[in-house]
C-alpha cells in the first residue's frame, strides 16, 4: 500500500525524478513552463529586458547592486540582479536579493513579477513548501491569474499533495475553461489518483481537450494513458489505432506502442502485446541520450513489456526482462515491485528475488530506494501492531467495565 498510494515513498520518489528531468509524468508532453517571470508586461517591459542574455560578471553584478540601491522602486533593476545570481549558479544569493528589494520598498511584495521569481527560484531548488507560500500569495493578490494557480498546482504537486494540486488546477480551469494546457494537465494529474471516479473524469477532461483541439499531440497520447488507467482496454486500443502513424515521431511511437501493449493485455492478446511492447523499446531506443523524456517513457515501457511476457507465459524471458528493467531504470521502484509480485504468483517469486536483491545491491539509487520502501514497510507495521495492541486494550478494558457492572448487579439482588 505505501508503494502505491499518493503518498507512498515509491510514488514519490518516481514524481520527484520526472520533476528533476523536467517531464511531465504522465506519458505526454506538456509544454506548461513555469520560469515565466514576467506574468505582467507593464514593469519597464521587463519581458524584453529578461529576452536578452544577463550579464553576469563580478562588474555587472556590482553595478546592478548598485543600481538597486539608488533606485530601490524599480522592480526591473531586482529582478536583473537576481537573474544575474542565476546565472552564476547563486540561488540562495537570487533570493536574498529579492527579499532586500522588498524590505527596501516594500509595495514590491504585490508585484507580481517579484512574486513569480522568488516561487520560481523556490520550484527550481526543489523547495515545494515556498514555492507554494509564494503562488498563494500571488493569488490573494489576483485571484484569476491562471499562472499563479498554475505554479500552486506544480509546488504542491512537487510535494507529493496531489488532491490539493489538482484543486488548484480546477480553479485555473474555471478561469479559462477552453485552454488545452490546462484540461491535459488536469488528465495528466488525475491519471495519478486511485479512485475509478477521478481516473474517468481525467479521460473526461482529455476528450474536452481533443474536442477544441484535435491534433493536440499531448492530449492524444495522454489520452490513451487514460483509458487504460481506468481500464477501457479495447476503447484505448481503438483510440492508439486511430492515431496516423506516418505523423508519428520515434517518442510518439514508443509511447502509442507501449499503450497499444497494455491495452492488448486487458483484452486478452498477450502474445500479440508481446510483439508491440518489444517495439515500444525499439522505438524509445533510437531516441537521443538526451532527449527529456526518454527515461520515463522506457520506464513505462520496461514495465509493460515485462506484464505481458508474464501474462503471455514467458515467464524465463520475463525474468531476463526483469534484470534489464531493474539494471537501466534503478529510480522506477513502484514498476519493479508489480513486475516482481506479478512473477511471485505465477511461481517465479525465487528467481525474481534474486534478480532484484542483485540490482539494488549494484546500483545505489535503486538500493536507496528499496531501503526506504522497506523501513516505510516496516514504520506500516509497528503502527499496525500498536493500533491491534491498543484495540485488544480497549476491549479488555470494555470487558472489564461490562463485568464490574454485572458484578455490582448482584450484589445489589443479594443484598
Amino acid at each position: 500500500e505505501s508503494a502505491y498510494g499518493p503518498h507512498g515513498v515509491g510514488r514519490i520518489c518516481f514524481l520527484a525524478s520526472l520533476v528533476r528531468q523536467g517531464t511531465d509524468g504522465g506519458g505526454g508532453e506538456i509544454e506548461i513552463s513555469m520560469r515565466r517571470r514576467g506574468a505582467r508586461t507593464d514593469v519597464h517591459e521587463y519581458d524584453q529586458i529578461y529576452s536578452e542574455e544577463v550579464d553576469a560578471s563580478d562588474e555587472a553584478l556590482l553595478r546592478l547592486k548598485t543600481e538597486c540601491r539608488d533606485d530601490p522602486s524599480d522592480p526591473a533593476k531586482a529582478l536583473l540582479l537576481a537573474e544575474a545570481y542565476l546565472e552564476r549558479d547563486q540561488a540562495e544569493d537570487a533570493l536574498k536579493s529579492l527579499r532586500k528589494a522588498v524590505s527596501r520598498h516594500p509595495p514590491l511584495r504585490r508585484n507580481m513579477d517579484i512574486i513569480f521569481a522568488v516561487a520560481n527560484i523556490n520550484l527550481e531548488q526543489q523547495n515545494g513548501a515556498a514555492a507554494e507560500r509564494e503562488f498563494e500569495y500571488a493569488v490573494s493578490v489576483e485571484p484569476d491569474n491562471v499562472e499563479a494557480h498554475l505554479g500552486l498546482a506544480e509546488a504542491r504537486f512537487m510535494m507529493g499533495d496531489l488532491d490539493r494540486s489538482v484543486n488548484a488546477l480546477r480553479k485555473a480551469n474555471r478561469v479559462k475553461p477552453d485552454d488545452v494546457d490546462i484540461l491535459v494537465l488536469m488528465g495528466l494529474r488525475l491519471g495519478f489518483a486511485r479512485e475509478p471516479d477521478r481516473r474517468q473524469e481525467a479521460a473526461t477532461h482529455l476528450e474536452r481537450a481533443l474536442s477544441i483541439q484535435p491534433r493536440h499531440e499531448a492530449a492524444l497520447l495522454a489520452y490513451g494513458d487514460a483509458l487504460l488507467r481506468s481500464s477501457r482496454h479495447q476503447d484505448a486500443l481503438s483510440h492508439c489505432q486511430s492515431l496516423r502513424w506516418d505523423e508519428l515521431q520515434f517518442y510518439e511511437r514508443g509511447i502509442t506502442s507501449r499503450q497499444i501493449c497494455s491495452a492488448l493485455v486487458g483484452v486478452g492478446s498477450p502474445e500479440s502485446a508481446v510483439e508491440v511492447g518489444f517495439e515500444a523499446l525499439r522505438y524509445l531506443g533510437e531516441l537521443d541520450e538526451a532527449h527529456p523524456r526518454k527515461v520515463p517513457a522506457t520506464i513505462e515501457a520496461h514495465g509493460s513489456f515485462c506484464e505481458a511476457l508474464v501474462a503471455a507465459g514467458h515467464h524465463d524471458r520475463a525474468v531476463d526482462a526483469f534484470k534489464r528493467f531493474c539494471e537501466e531504470c534503478p529510480m522506477a521502484i513502484h514498476l519493479h515491485l508489480r513486475v516482481k509480485e506479478q512473477l511471485r504468483v505465477a511461481g517465479y517469486e525465487r528467481e525474481a528475488d534474486k534478480v532484484f536483491e542483485a540490482a539494488a545491491a549494484a546500483d545505489p539509487v535503486l538500493g536507496g530506494l528499496l531501503a526506504e520502501y522497506r523501513s516505510v514497510q516496516e514504520q506500516d507495521r509497528r503502527e499496525a501492531e500498536e493500533h491491534a495492541k491498543a484495540q485488544r486494550l480497549i476491549s479488555g478494558l470494555q470487558m472489564f467495565a461490562a463485568a464490574a457492572v454485572c458484578l455490582g448487579g448482584a450484589y445489589m439482588l443479594l443484598t
